[in-house]
C-alpha cells in the first residue's frame, strides 16, 4: 500500500492500521495524486476523470461502499473468530488439567505458563467434560431499574384483553393505566416473556403410511377413470367419447377394462 505522497506504508495488523489506510486511500482517490505505473498510465484516447465537486461525490460515494462492504465482512468474521476462540479456550484449559492429572500441577504450571491457583481452581471446576470449564454468566441477579411484579402482572392482564393490538396501541393503553416505561422497554420485556413468538412458516415434512398388504383376492380394489383421446376412437366414428374405467385388484393385480360414453355416476355404478 502506498501513500498519496508515494512513501511505503511499513507492513502492520491490518485491523490496527485500518484508519491510517482509510486516510491513505481516501486522500488518493480524492486528490488523484497516486502514482501511476507504465500498465497503469491513462491513454490519451480515454475520457478522463469528472473533476470538480461532481467528481470528487463519485469518489466518495464509492469509497463509501467499499468500506461499508469491508466492515460487513470483518464483523461476520470477527463473530466467526470468538465463537472460534471460546471453543479453543476450552480445549486449552482441558490440555492444562489433563496434563496436571498425569504430570503434577507444577510442572502443569511450568510448561503452559499458568500459575498454581489458577489449575487448581479449574480443576476444583472440571468434572470430565468440556462443558465445565466454561466461564460463568456475569448477568446480575437484580436490578434496581428492572420490571416489578405488579408491571408484569398488569402488561400480562392487559394483553390477555387487547390481543391483537399493535406495540403502539397497546402501549398508550398501559399508560392510561399507569405504565411510566418507555415503548422500547416495553417492547425488551414483552419479547423476554414470550409475546412475540412468531408462528413457523415452513410445512411439516411429509411422512408417507405404510402400505397395508392384502391377505385374500378382492380385499380392496382400485378403481380409476381415464378420458380416451380421438385418436385412439377414430375408427369408431367422427365425434365418438369414451371413458375408460379401470378396476384393479391390490392382491392378484389382475385388471378388468371397459369403456362408457359418459363420466357419470351410473356409469360408475354399472361398471361396479
Amino acid at each position: 500500500i502506498t501513500s498519496a505522497l508515494g512513501k511505503q506504508v511499513p507492513k502492520r495488523n491490518f485491523s490496527s492500521s485500518y484508519c491510517r489506510f482509510t486516510i491513505h486511500l481516501l486522500h488518493s482517490r480524492i486528490s488523484g495524486t497516486r502514482r501511476r505505473g507504465r500498465k497503469n498510465r491513462r491513454k490519451p484516447n480515454r475520457k478522463p476523470p469528472p473533476r470538480g465537486r461532481r467528481g470528487i461525490a463519485k469518489k466518495v460515494v464509492s469509497f463509501a461502499r467499499f468500506s461499508l462492504l469491508f466492515n460487513c465482512a470483518k464483523k461476520t468474521k470477527g463473530a466467526q473468530l470468538t465463537m472460534a476462540s471460546i471453543t479453543q479456550d476450552l480445549r486449552f484449559k482441558q490440555a492444562v488439567i489433563e496434563y496436571s492429572f498425569k504430570h503434577g500441577v507444577t510442572r502443569a504450571a511450568t510448561r503452559y505458563k499458568r500459575t498454581r491457583q489458577w489449575i487448581y481452581y479449574w480443576r476444583k471446576r472440571y468434572d470430565g467434560t468440556i462443558r465445565s470449564l466454561a466461564e460463568y454468566s456475569r448477568r446480575p441477579h437484580s436490578h434496581p431499574n428492572a420490571h416489578t411484579d405488579a408491571e408484569l402482572k398488569l402488561i400480562d392482564d392487559m394483553r390477555k384483553r387487547n390481543t391483537g393490538d399493535g406495540l403502539v396501541v397497546f402501549w398508550v393503553k398501559l399508560r392510561r393505566r399507569g405504565y411510566t416505561r418507555s415503548l422500547s422497554s416495553l417492547y425488551r420485556v414483552m419479547q423476554r416473556e414470550g409475546y412475540f413468538v412468531e408462528k413457523s412458516k415452513k410445512k411439516p415434512k411429509y411422512i408417507p403410511k405404510p402400505y397395508t398388504q392384502m391377505t385374500y383376492p378382492g380385499e380392496r380394489i382400485q378403481i380409476d377413470v381415464k378420458y380416451v383421446p380421438q385418436t385412439c376412437t377414430q375408427a369408431m366414428g367422427k365425434g365418438t367419447q369414451l371413458y375408460q374405467f379401470t378396476a384393479i385388484d391390490e392382491y392378484s393385480r389382475k385388471r378388468y377394462l371397459e369403456g362408457f360414453g359418459d363420466n357419470s355416476s351410473y356409469s360408475a355404478a354399472v361398471f361396479v
